[in-house]
């Protein structure tokens, strides 16, 4: 029984490495992804500086609650899934919150 068993899961692995293979042949030919257009200009900020914000959280704040980098971003404005900081520089959102990953900021719709 133990044996048979065996071989049934030996021959399951096999089938399964064949079937599953990264071989490049197996890859079809993709054309190459494009991104999409994205001409969103963010508005001139006028708020305060990211150095005005973490002065001021170092005044006000409990020690307790600690940021774990140095120079934190100062982010002013978001539009679809880009975050822009205050000098107008885009990142990528790649934390979104629940909504913001099906819809984005500010979406139009």
């Amino acid at each position: 029984m133990a044996l048979s068993i065996g071989r049934h899961c030996a021959r399951s692995r096999s089938l399964l490495r064949r079937l599953y293979s990264s071989s490049p042949d197996a890859a079809p030919d993709l054309p190459a992804l494009q991104m999409p257009a994205f001409d969103h200009v963010p508005r001139p900020y006028a708020g305060p500086s990211a150095e005005e914000v973490l002065e001021k959280r170092r005044k006000f704040m409990n020690p307790a609650m600690f940021l774990y980098y140095k120079k934190p971003l100062n982010i002013v404005e978001g539009k679809m899934q880009y975050l822009y900081d205050e000098s107008g520089k885009r990142y990528l959102d790649a934390f979104a919150g629940i909504v913001t990953v099906s819809v984005g900021h500010c979406h139009p719709e």
